[in-house]
């Protein structure tokens, strides 16, 4: 009996230390979806694009759930892979201007800002690289993983790192200036949502479904938004991350968390001006005509932004990721 407690128990264990950071939709990539993907139809394109150049980075992210994604800035294209290869690019024809191997395991990335390229790195470091030239400036340890985009203005630098804690570093040299700490729930999704800068101020999304304002320089908090509200009886039930990096349009801040809602917030006061039920893990984009956000069953959505009402939406990729 004090053995079969024990298997139980230990089986329990190894259960929850597997959930402890996970995506809802890779419960069942091994085997058979539980959702059957949506039925490609043919597409008629109302437009023809043209492709002006192509490129392929290599290092592939090998479904760990990165988020390295390119980084159009000043004419220049930056990109990063998985192996930590860092290439800058003119925007223009492609051209590569420099390309540096920083032998990291990259995972976010890359940022650009303040003369800099950032990257996040799974060993819990930021890298800062000249943005002219890719020779490294400095290195900086933070406290866990980084599975967001490093963010750079005012002289600062800040990173989201995946136990919950908002970090801040000096661009021109990696000192820590200061930490906002945010407690992570027993289960949450992997990944961070980015933070964002507007102004003098820095706003990150977190893993408990709340949404901060922060002052840029002192670390001062401004403002703290309830986003989503954890309701269920089982901790996966409760899981309310915001994973999806905010959308700033004019005076608002739009955000979305998993298994909770979409809101559109007043970046200067932290008002939630409306929120409507929504579930999504993924980035939204559009601007003040309209807002785009694919939900967590990959139907993609258009409201309006001043009132949360639906526009359309396209149910023709849902289930395809």
């Amino acid at each position: 009996m004090r053995f079969l407690l024990h298997l139980i128990l230990v089986v329990g264990l190894f259960v929850l230390a597997g959930c402890q950071s996970m995506n809802p939709m890779d419960m069942w990539s091994k085997g058979k979806p539980a959702h059957p993907p949506t039925e490609l139809k043919p597409v008629t394109n109302s437009f023809a694009p043209k492709k002006m150049w192509g490129a392929n980075i290599g290092g592939g992210t090998d479904e760990k759930l990165l988020k390295l994604a390119p980084a159009i800035h000043e004419g220049r294209v930056y990109l990063a892979n998985a192996e930590g290869v860092v290439v800058a690019r003119d925007a223009r024809n492609g051209r590569v201007i420099w390309r540096v191997k920083t032998d990291v395991p990259a995972s976010g990335g890359p940022g650009v800002g303040e003369g800099l390229v950032l990257l996040g790195t799974r060993d819990a470091e930021v890298i800062a690289l000249d943005a002219k030239s890719g020779k490294q400036r400095w290195r900086a340890r933070v406290s866990s993983e980084v599975l967001s985009i490093p963010k750079a203005d005012l002289g600062m630098v800040v990173v989201h790192t995946l136990d919950g804690k908002l970090t801040a570093l000096e661009a021109a040299t990696g000192a820590k200036r200061w930490d906002y700490d945010h407690k992570v729930p027993v289960l949450s999704l992997r990944g961070n949502s980015s933070p964002v800068i507007i102004g003098n101020s820095v706003v990150c999304g977190f893993a408990n479904g709340k949404m901060a304002s922060l002052d840029l320089v002192s670390g001062r908090l401004n403002w703290e938004a309830t986003v989503g509200v954890s309701r269920g009886r089982s901790e996966l039930d409760r899981m309310i991350d915001i994973d999806a990096d905010p959308l700033v349009v004019e005076q608002a801040l739009f955000v979305a968390t998993y298994q909770g809602d979409l809101a559109a917030i007043l970046h200067e006061s932290g008002r939630v001006a409306w929120r409507r039920k929504l579930s999504s893990y993924a980035g939204l984009g559009g601007n003040f005509r309209q807002i785009y956000v694919t939900d967590a069953e990959d139907v993609v959505w258009s409201f309006d932004p001043s009132n949360a009402t639906s526009m359309w939406k396209q149910p023709s990729l849902k289930y395809r990721r």
